[in-house]
C-alpha cells in the first residue's frame, strides 16, 4: 500500500484563481484589473482553457500575491492530470 494520494481526478488552476476571488471579494472584471490580463483571459483561466505560462504566472503573482512558482505547478500538475486521463473536477 502506498502512501501516495493519487486522485482519480484533476482541477485547474482556475479554481484557486477562483477561491481567491471568493476570499478576497473581486470579480473577473477587477482580477484583470490587477493583474494587467484582459477580462477574456481571466475568464479563460477560470474555466481551465487559458494555459499559464510564466509570463502569465507572473501577472497572476503581481495581482493576488500568490506567487508564480505555485501557479506554474498548479499548470503542470493541472495538464498533466489530464493527459493522464483523469477527470477535470473543475467542470463538475
Amino acid at each position: 500500500m502506498s502512501d501516495r494520494w493519487d486522485p482519480d481526478w484533476t482541477i485547474s488552476p482556475g479554481e484557486t484563481l477562483r477561491d481567491w476571488m471568493e476570499e478576497n471579494y473581486v470579480t473577473p472584471r477587477v482580477v484583470a484589473r490587477i493583474c494587467h490580463m484582459s477580462q477574456g483571459e481571466v475568464e479563460r483561466v477560470l474555466n481551465g482553457t487559458r494555459v499559464i505560462t510564466p509570463k502569465a504566472a507572473a501577472k497572476l503573482a503581481a495581482g493576488t500575491q500568490i506567487p508564480a512558482r505555485l501557479w506554474l505547478n498548479l499548470e503542470r500538475a493541472y495538464r498533466d492530470g489530464l493527459a493522464a486521463g483523469k477527470i477535470d473536477a473543475s467542470r463538475t
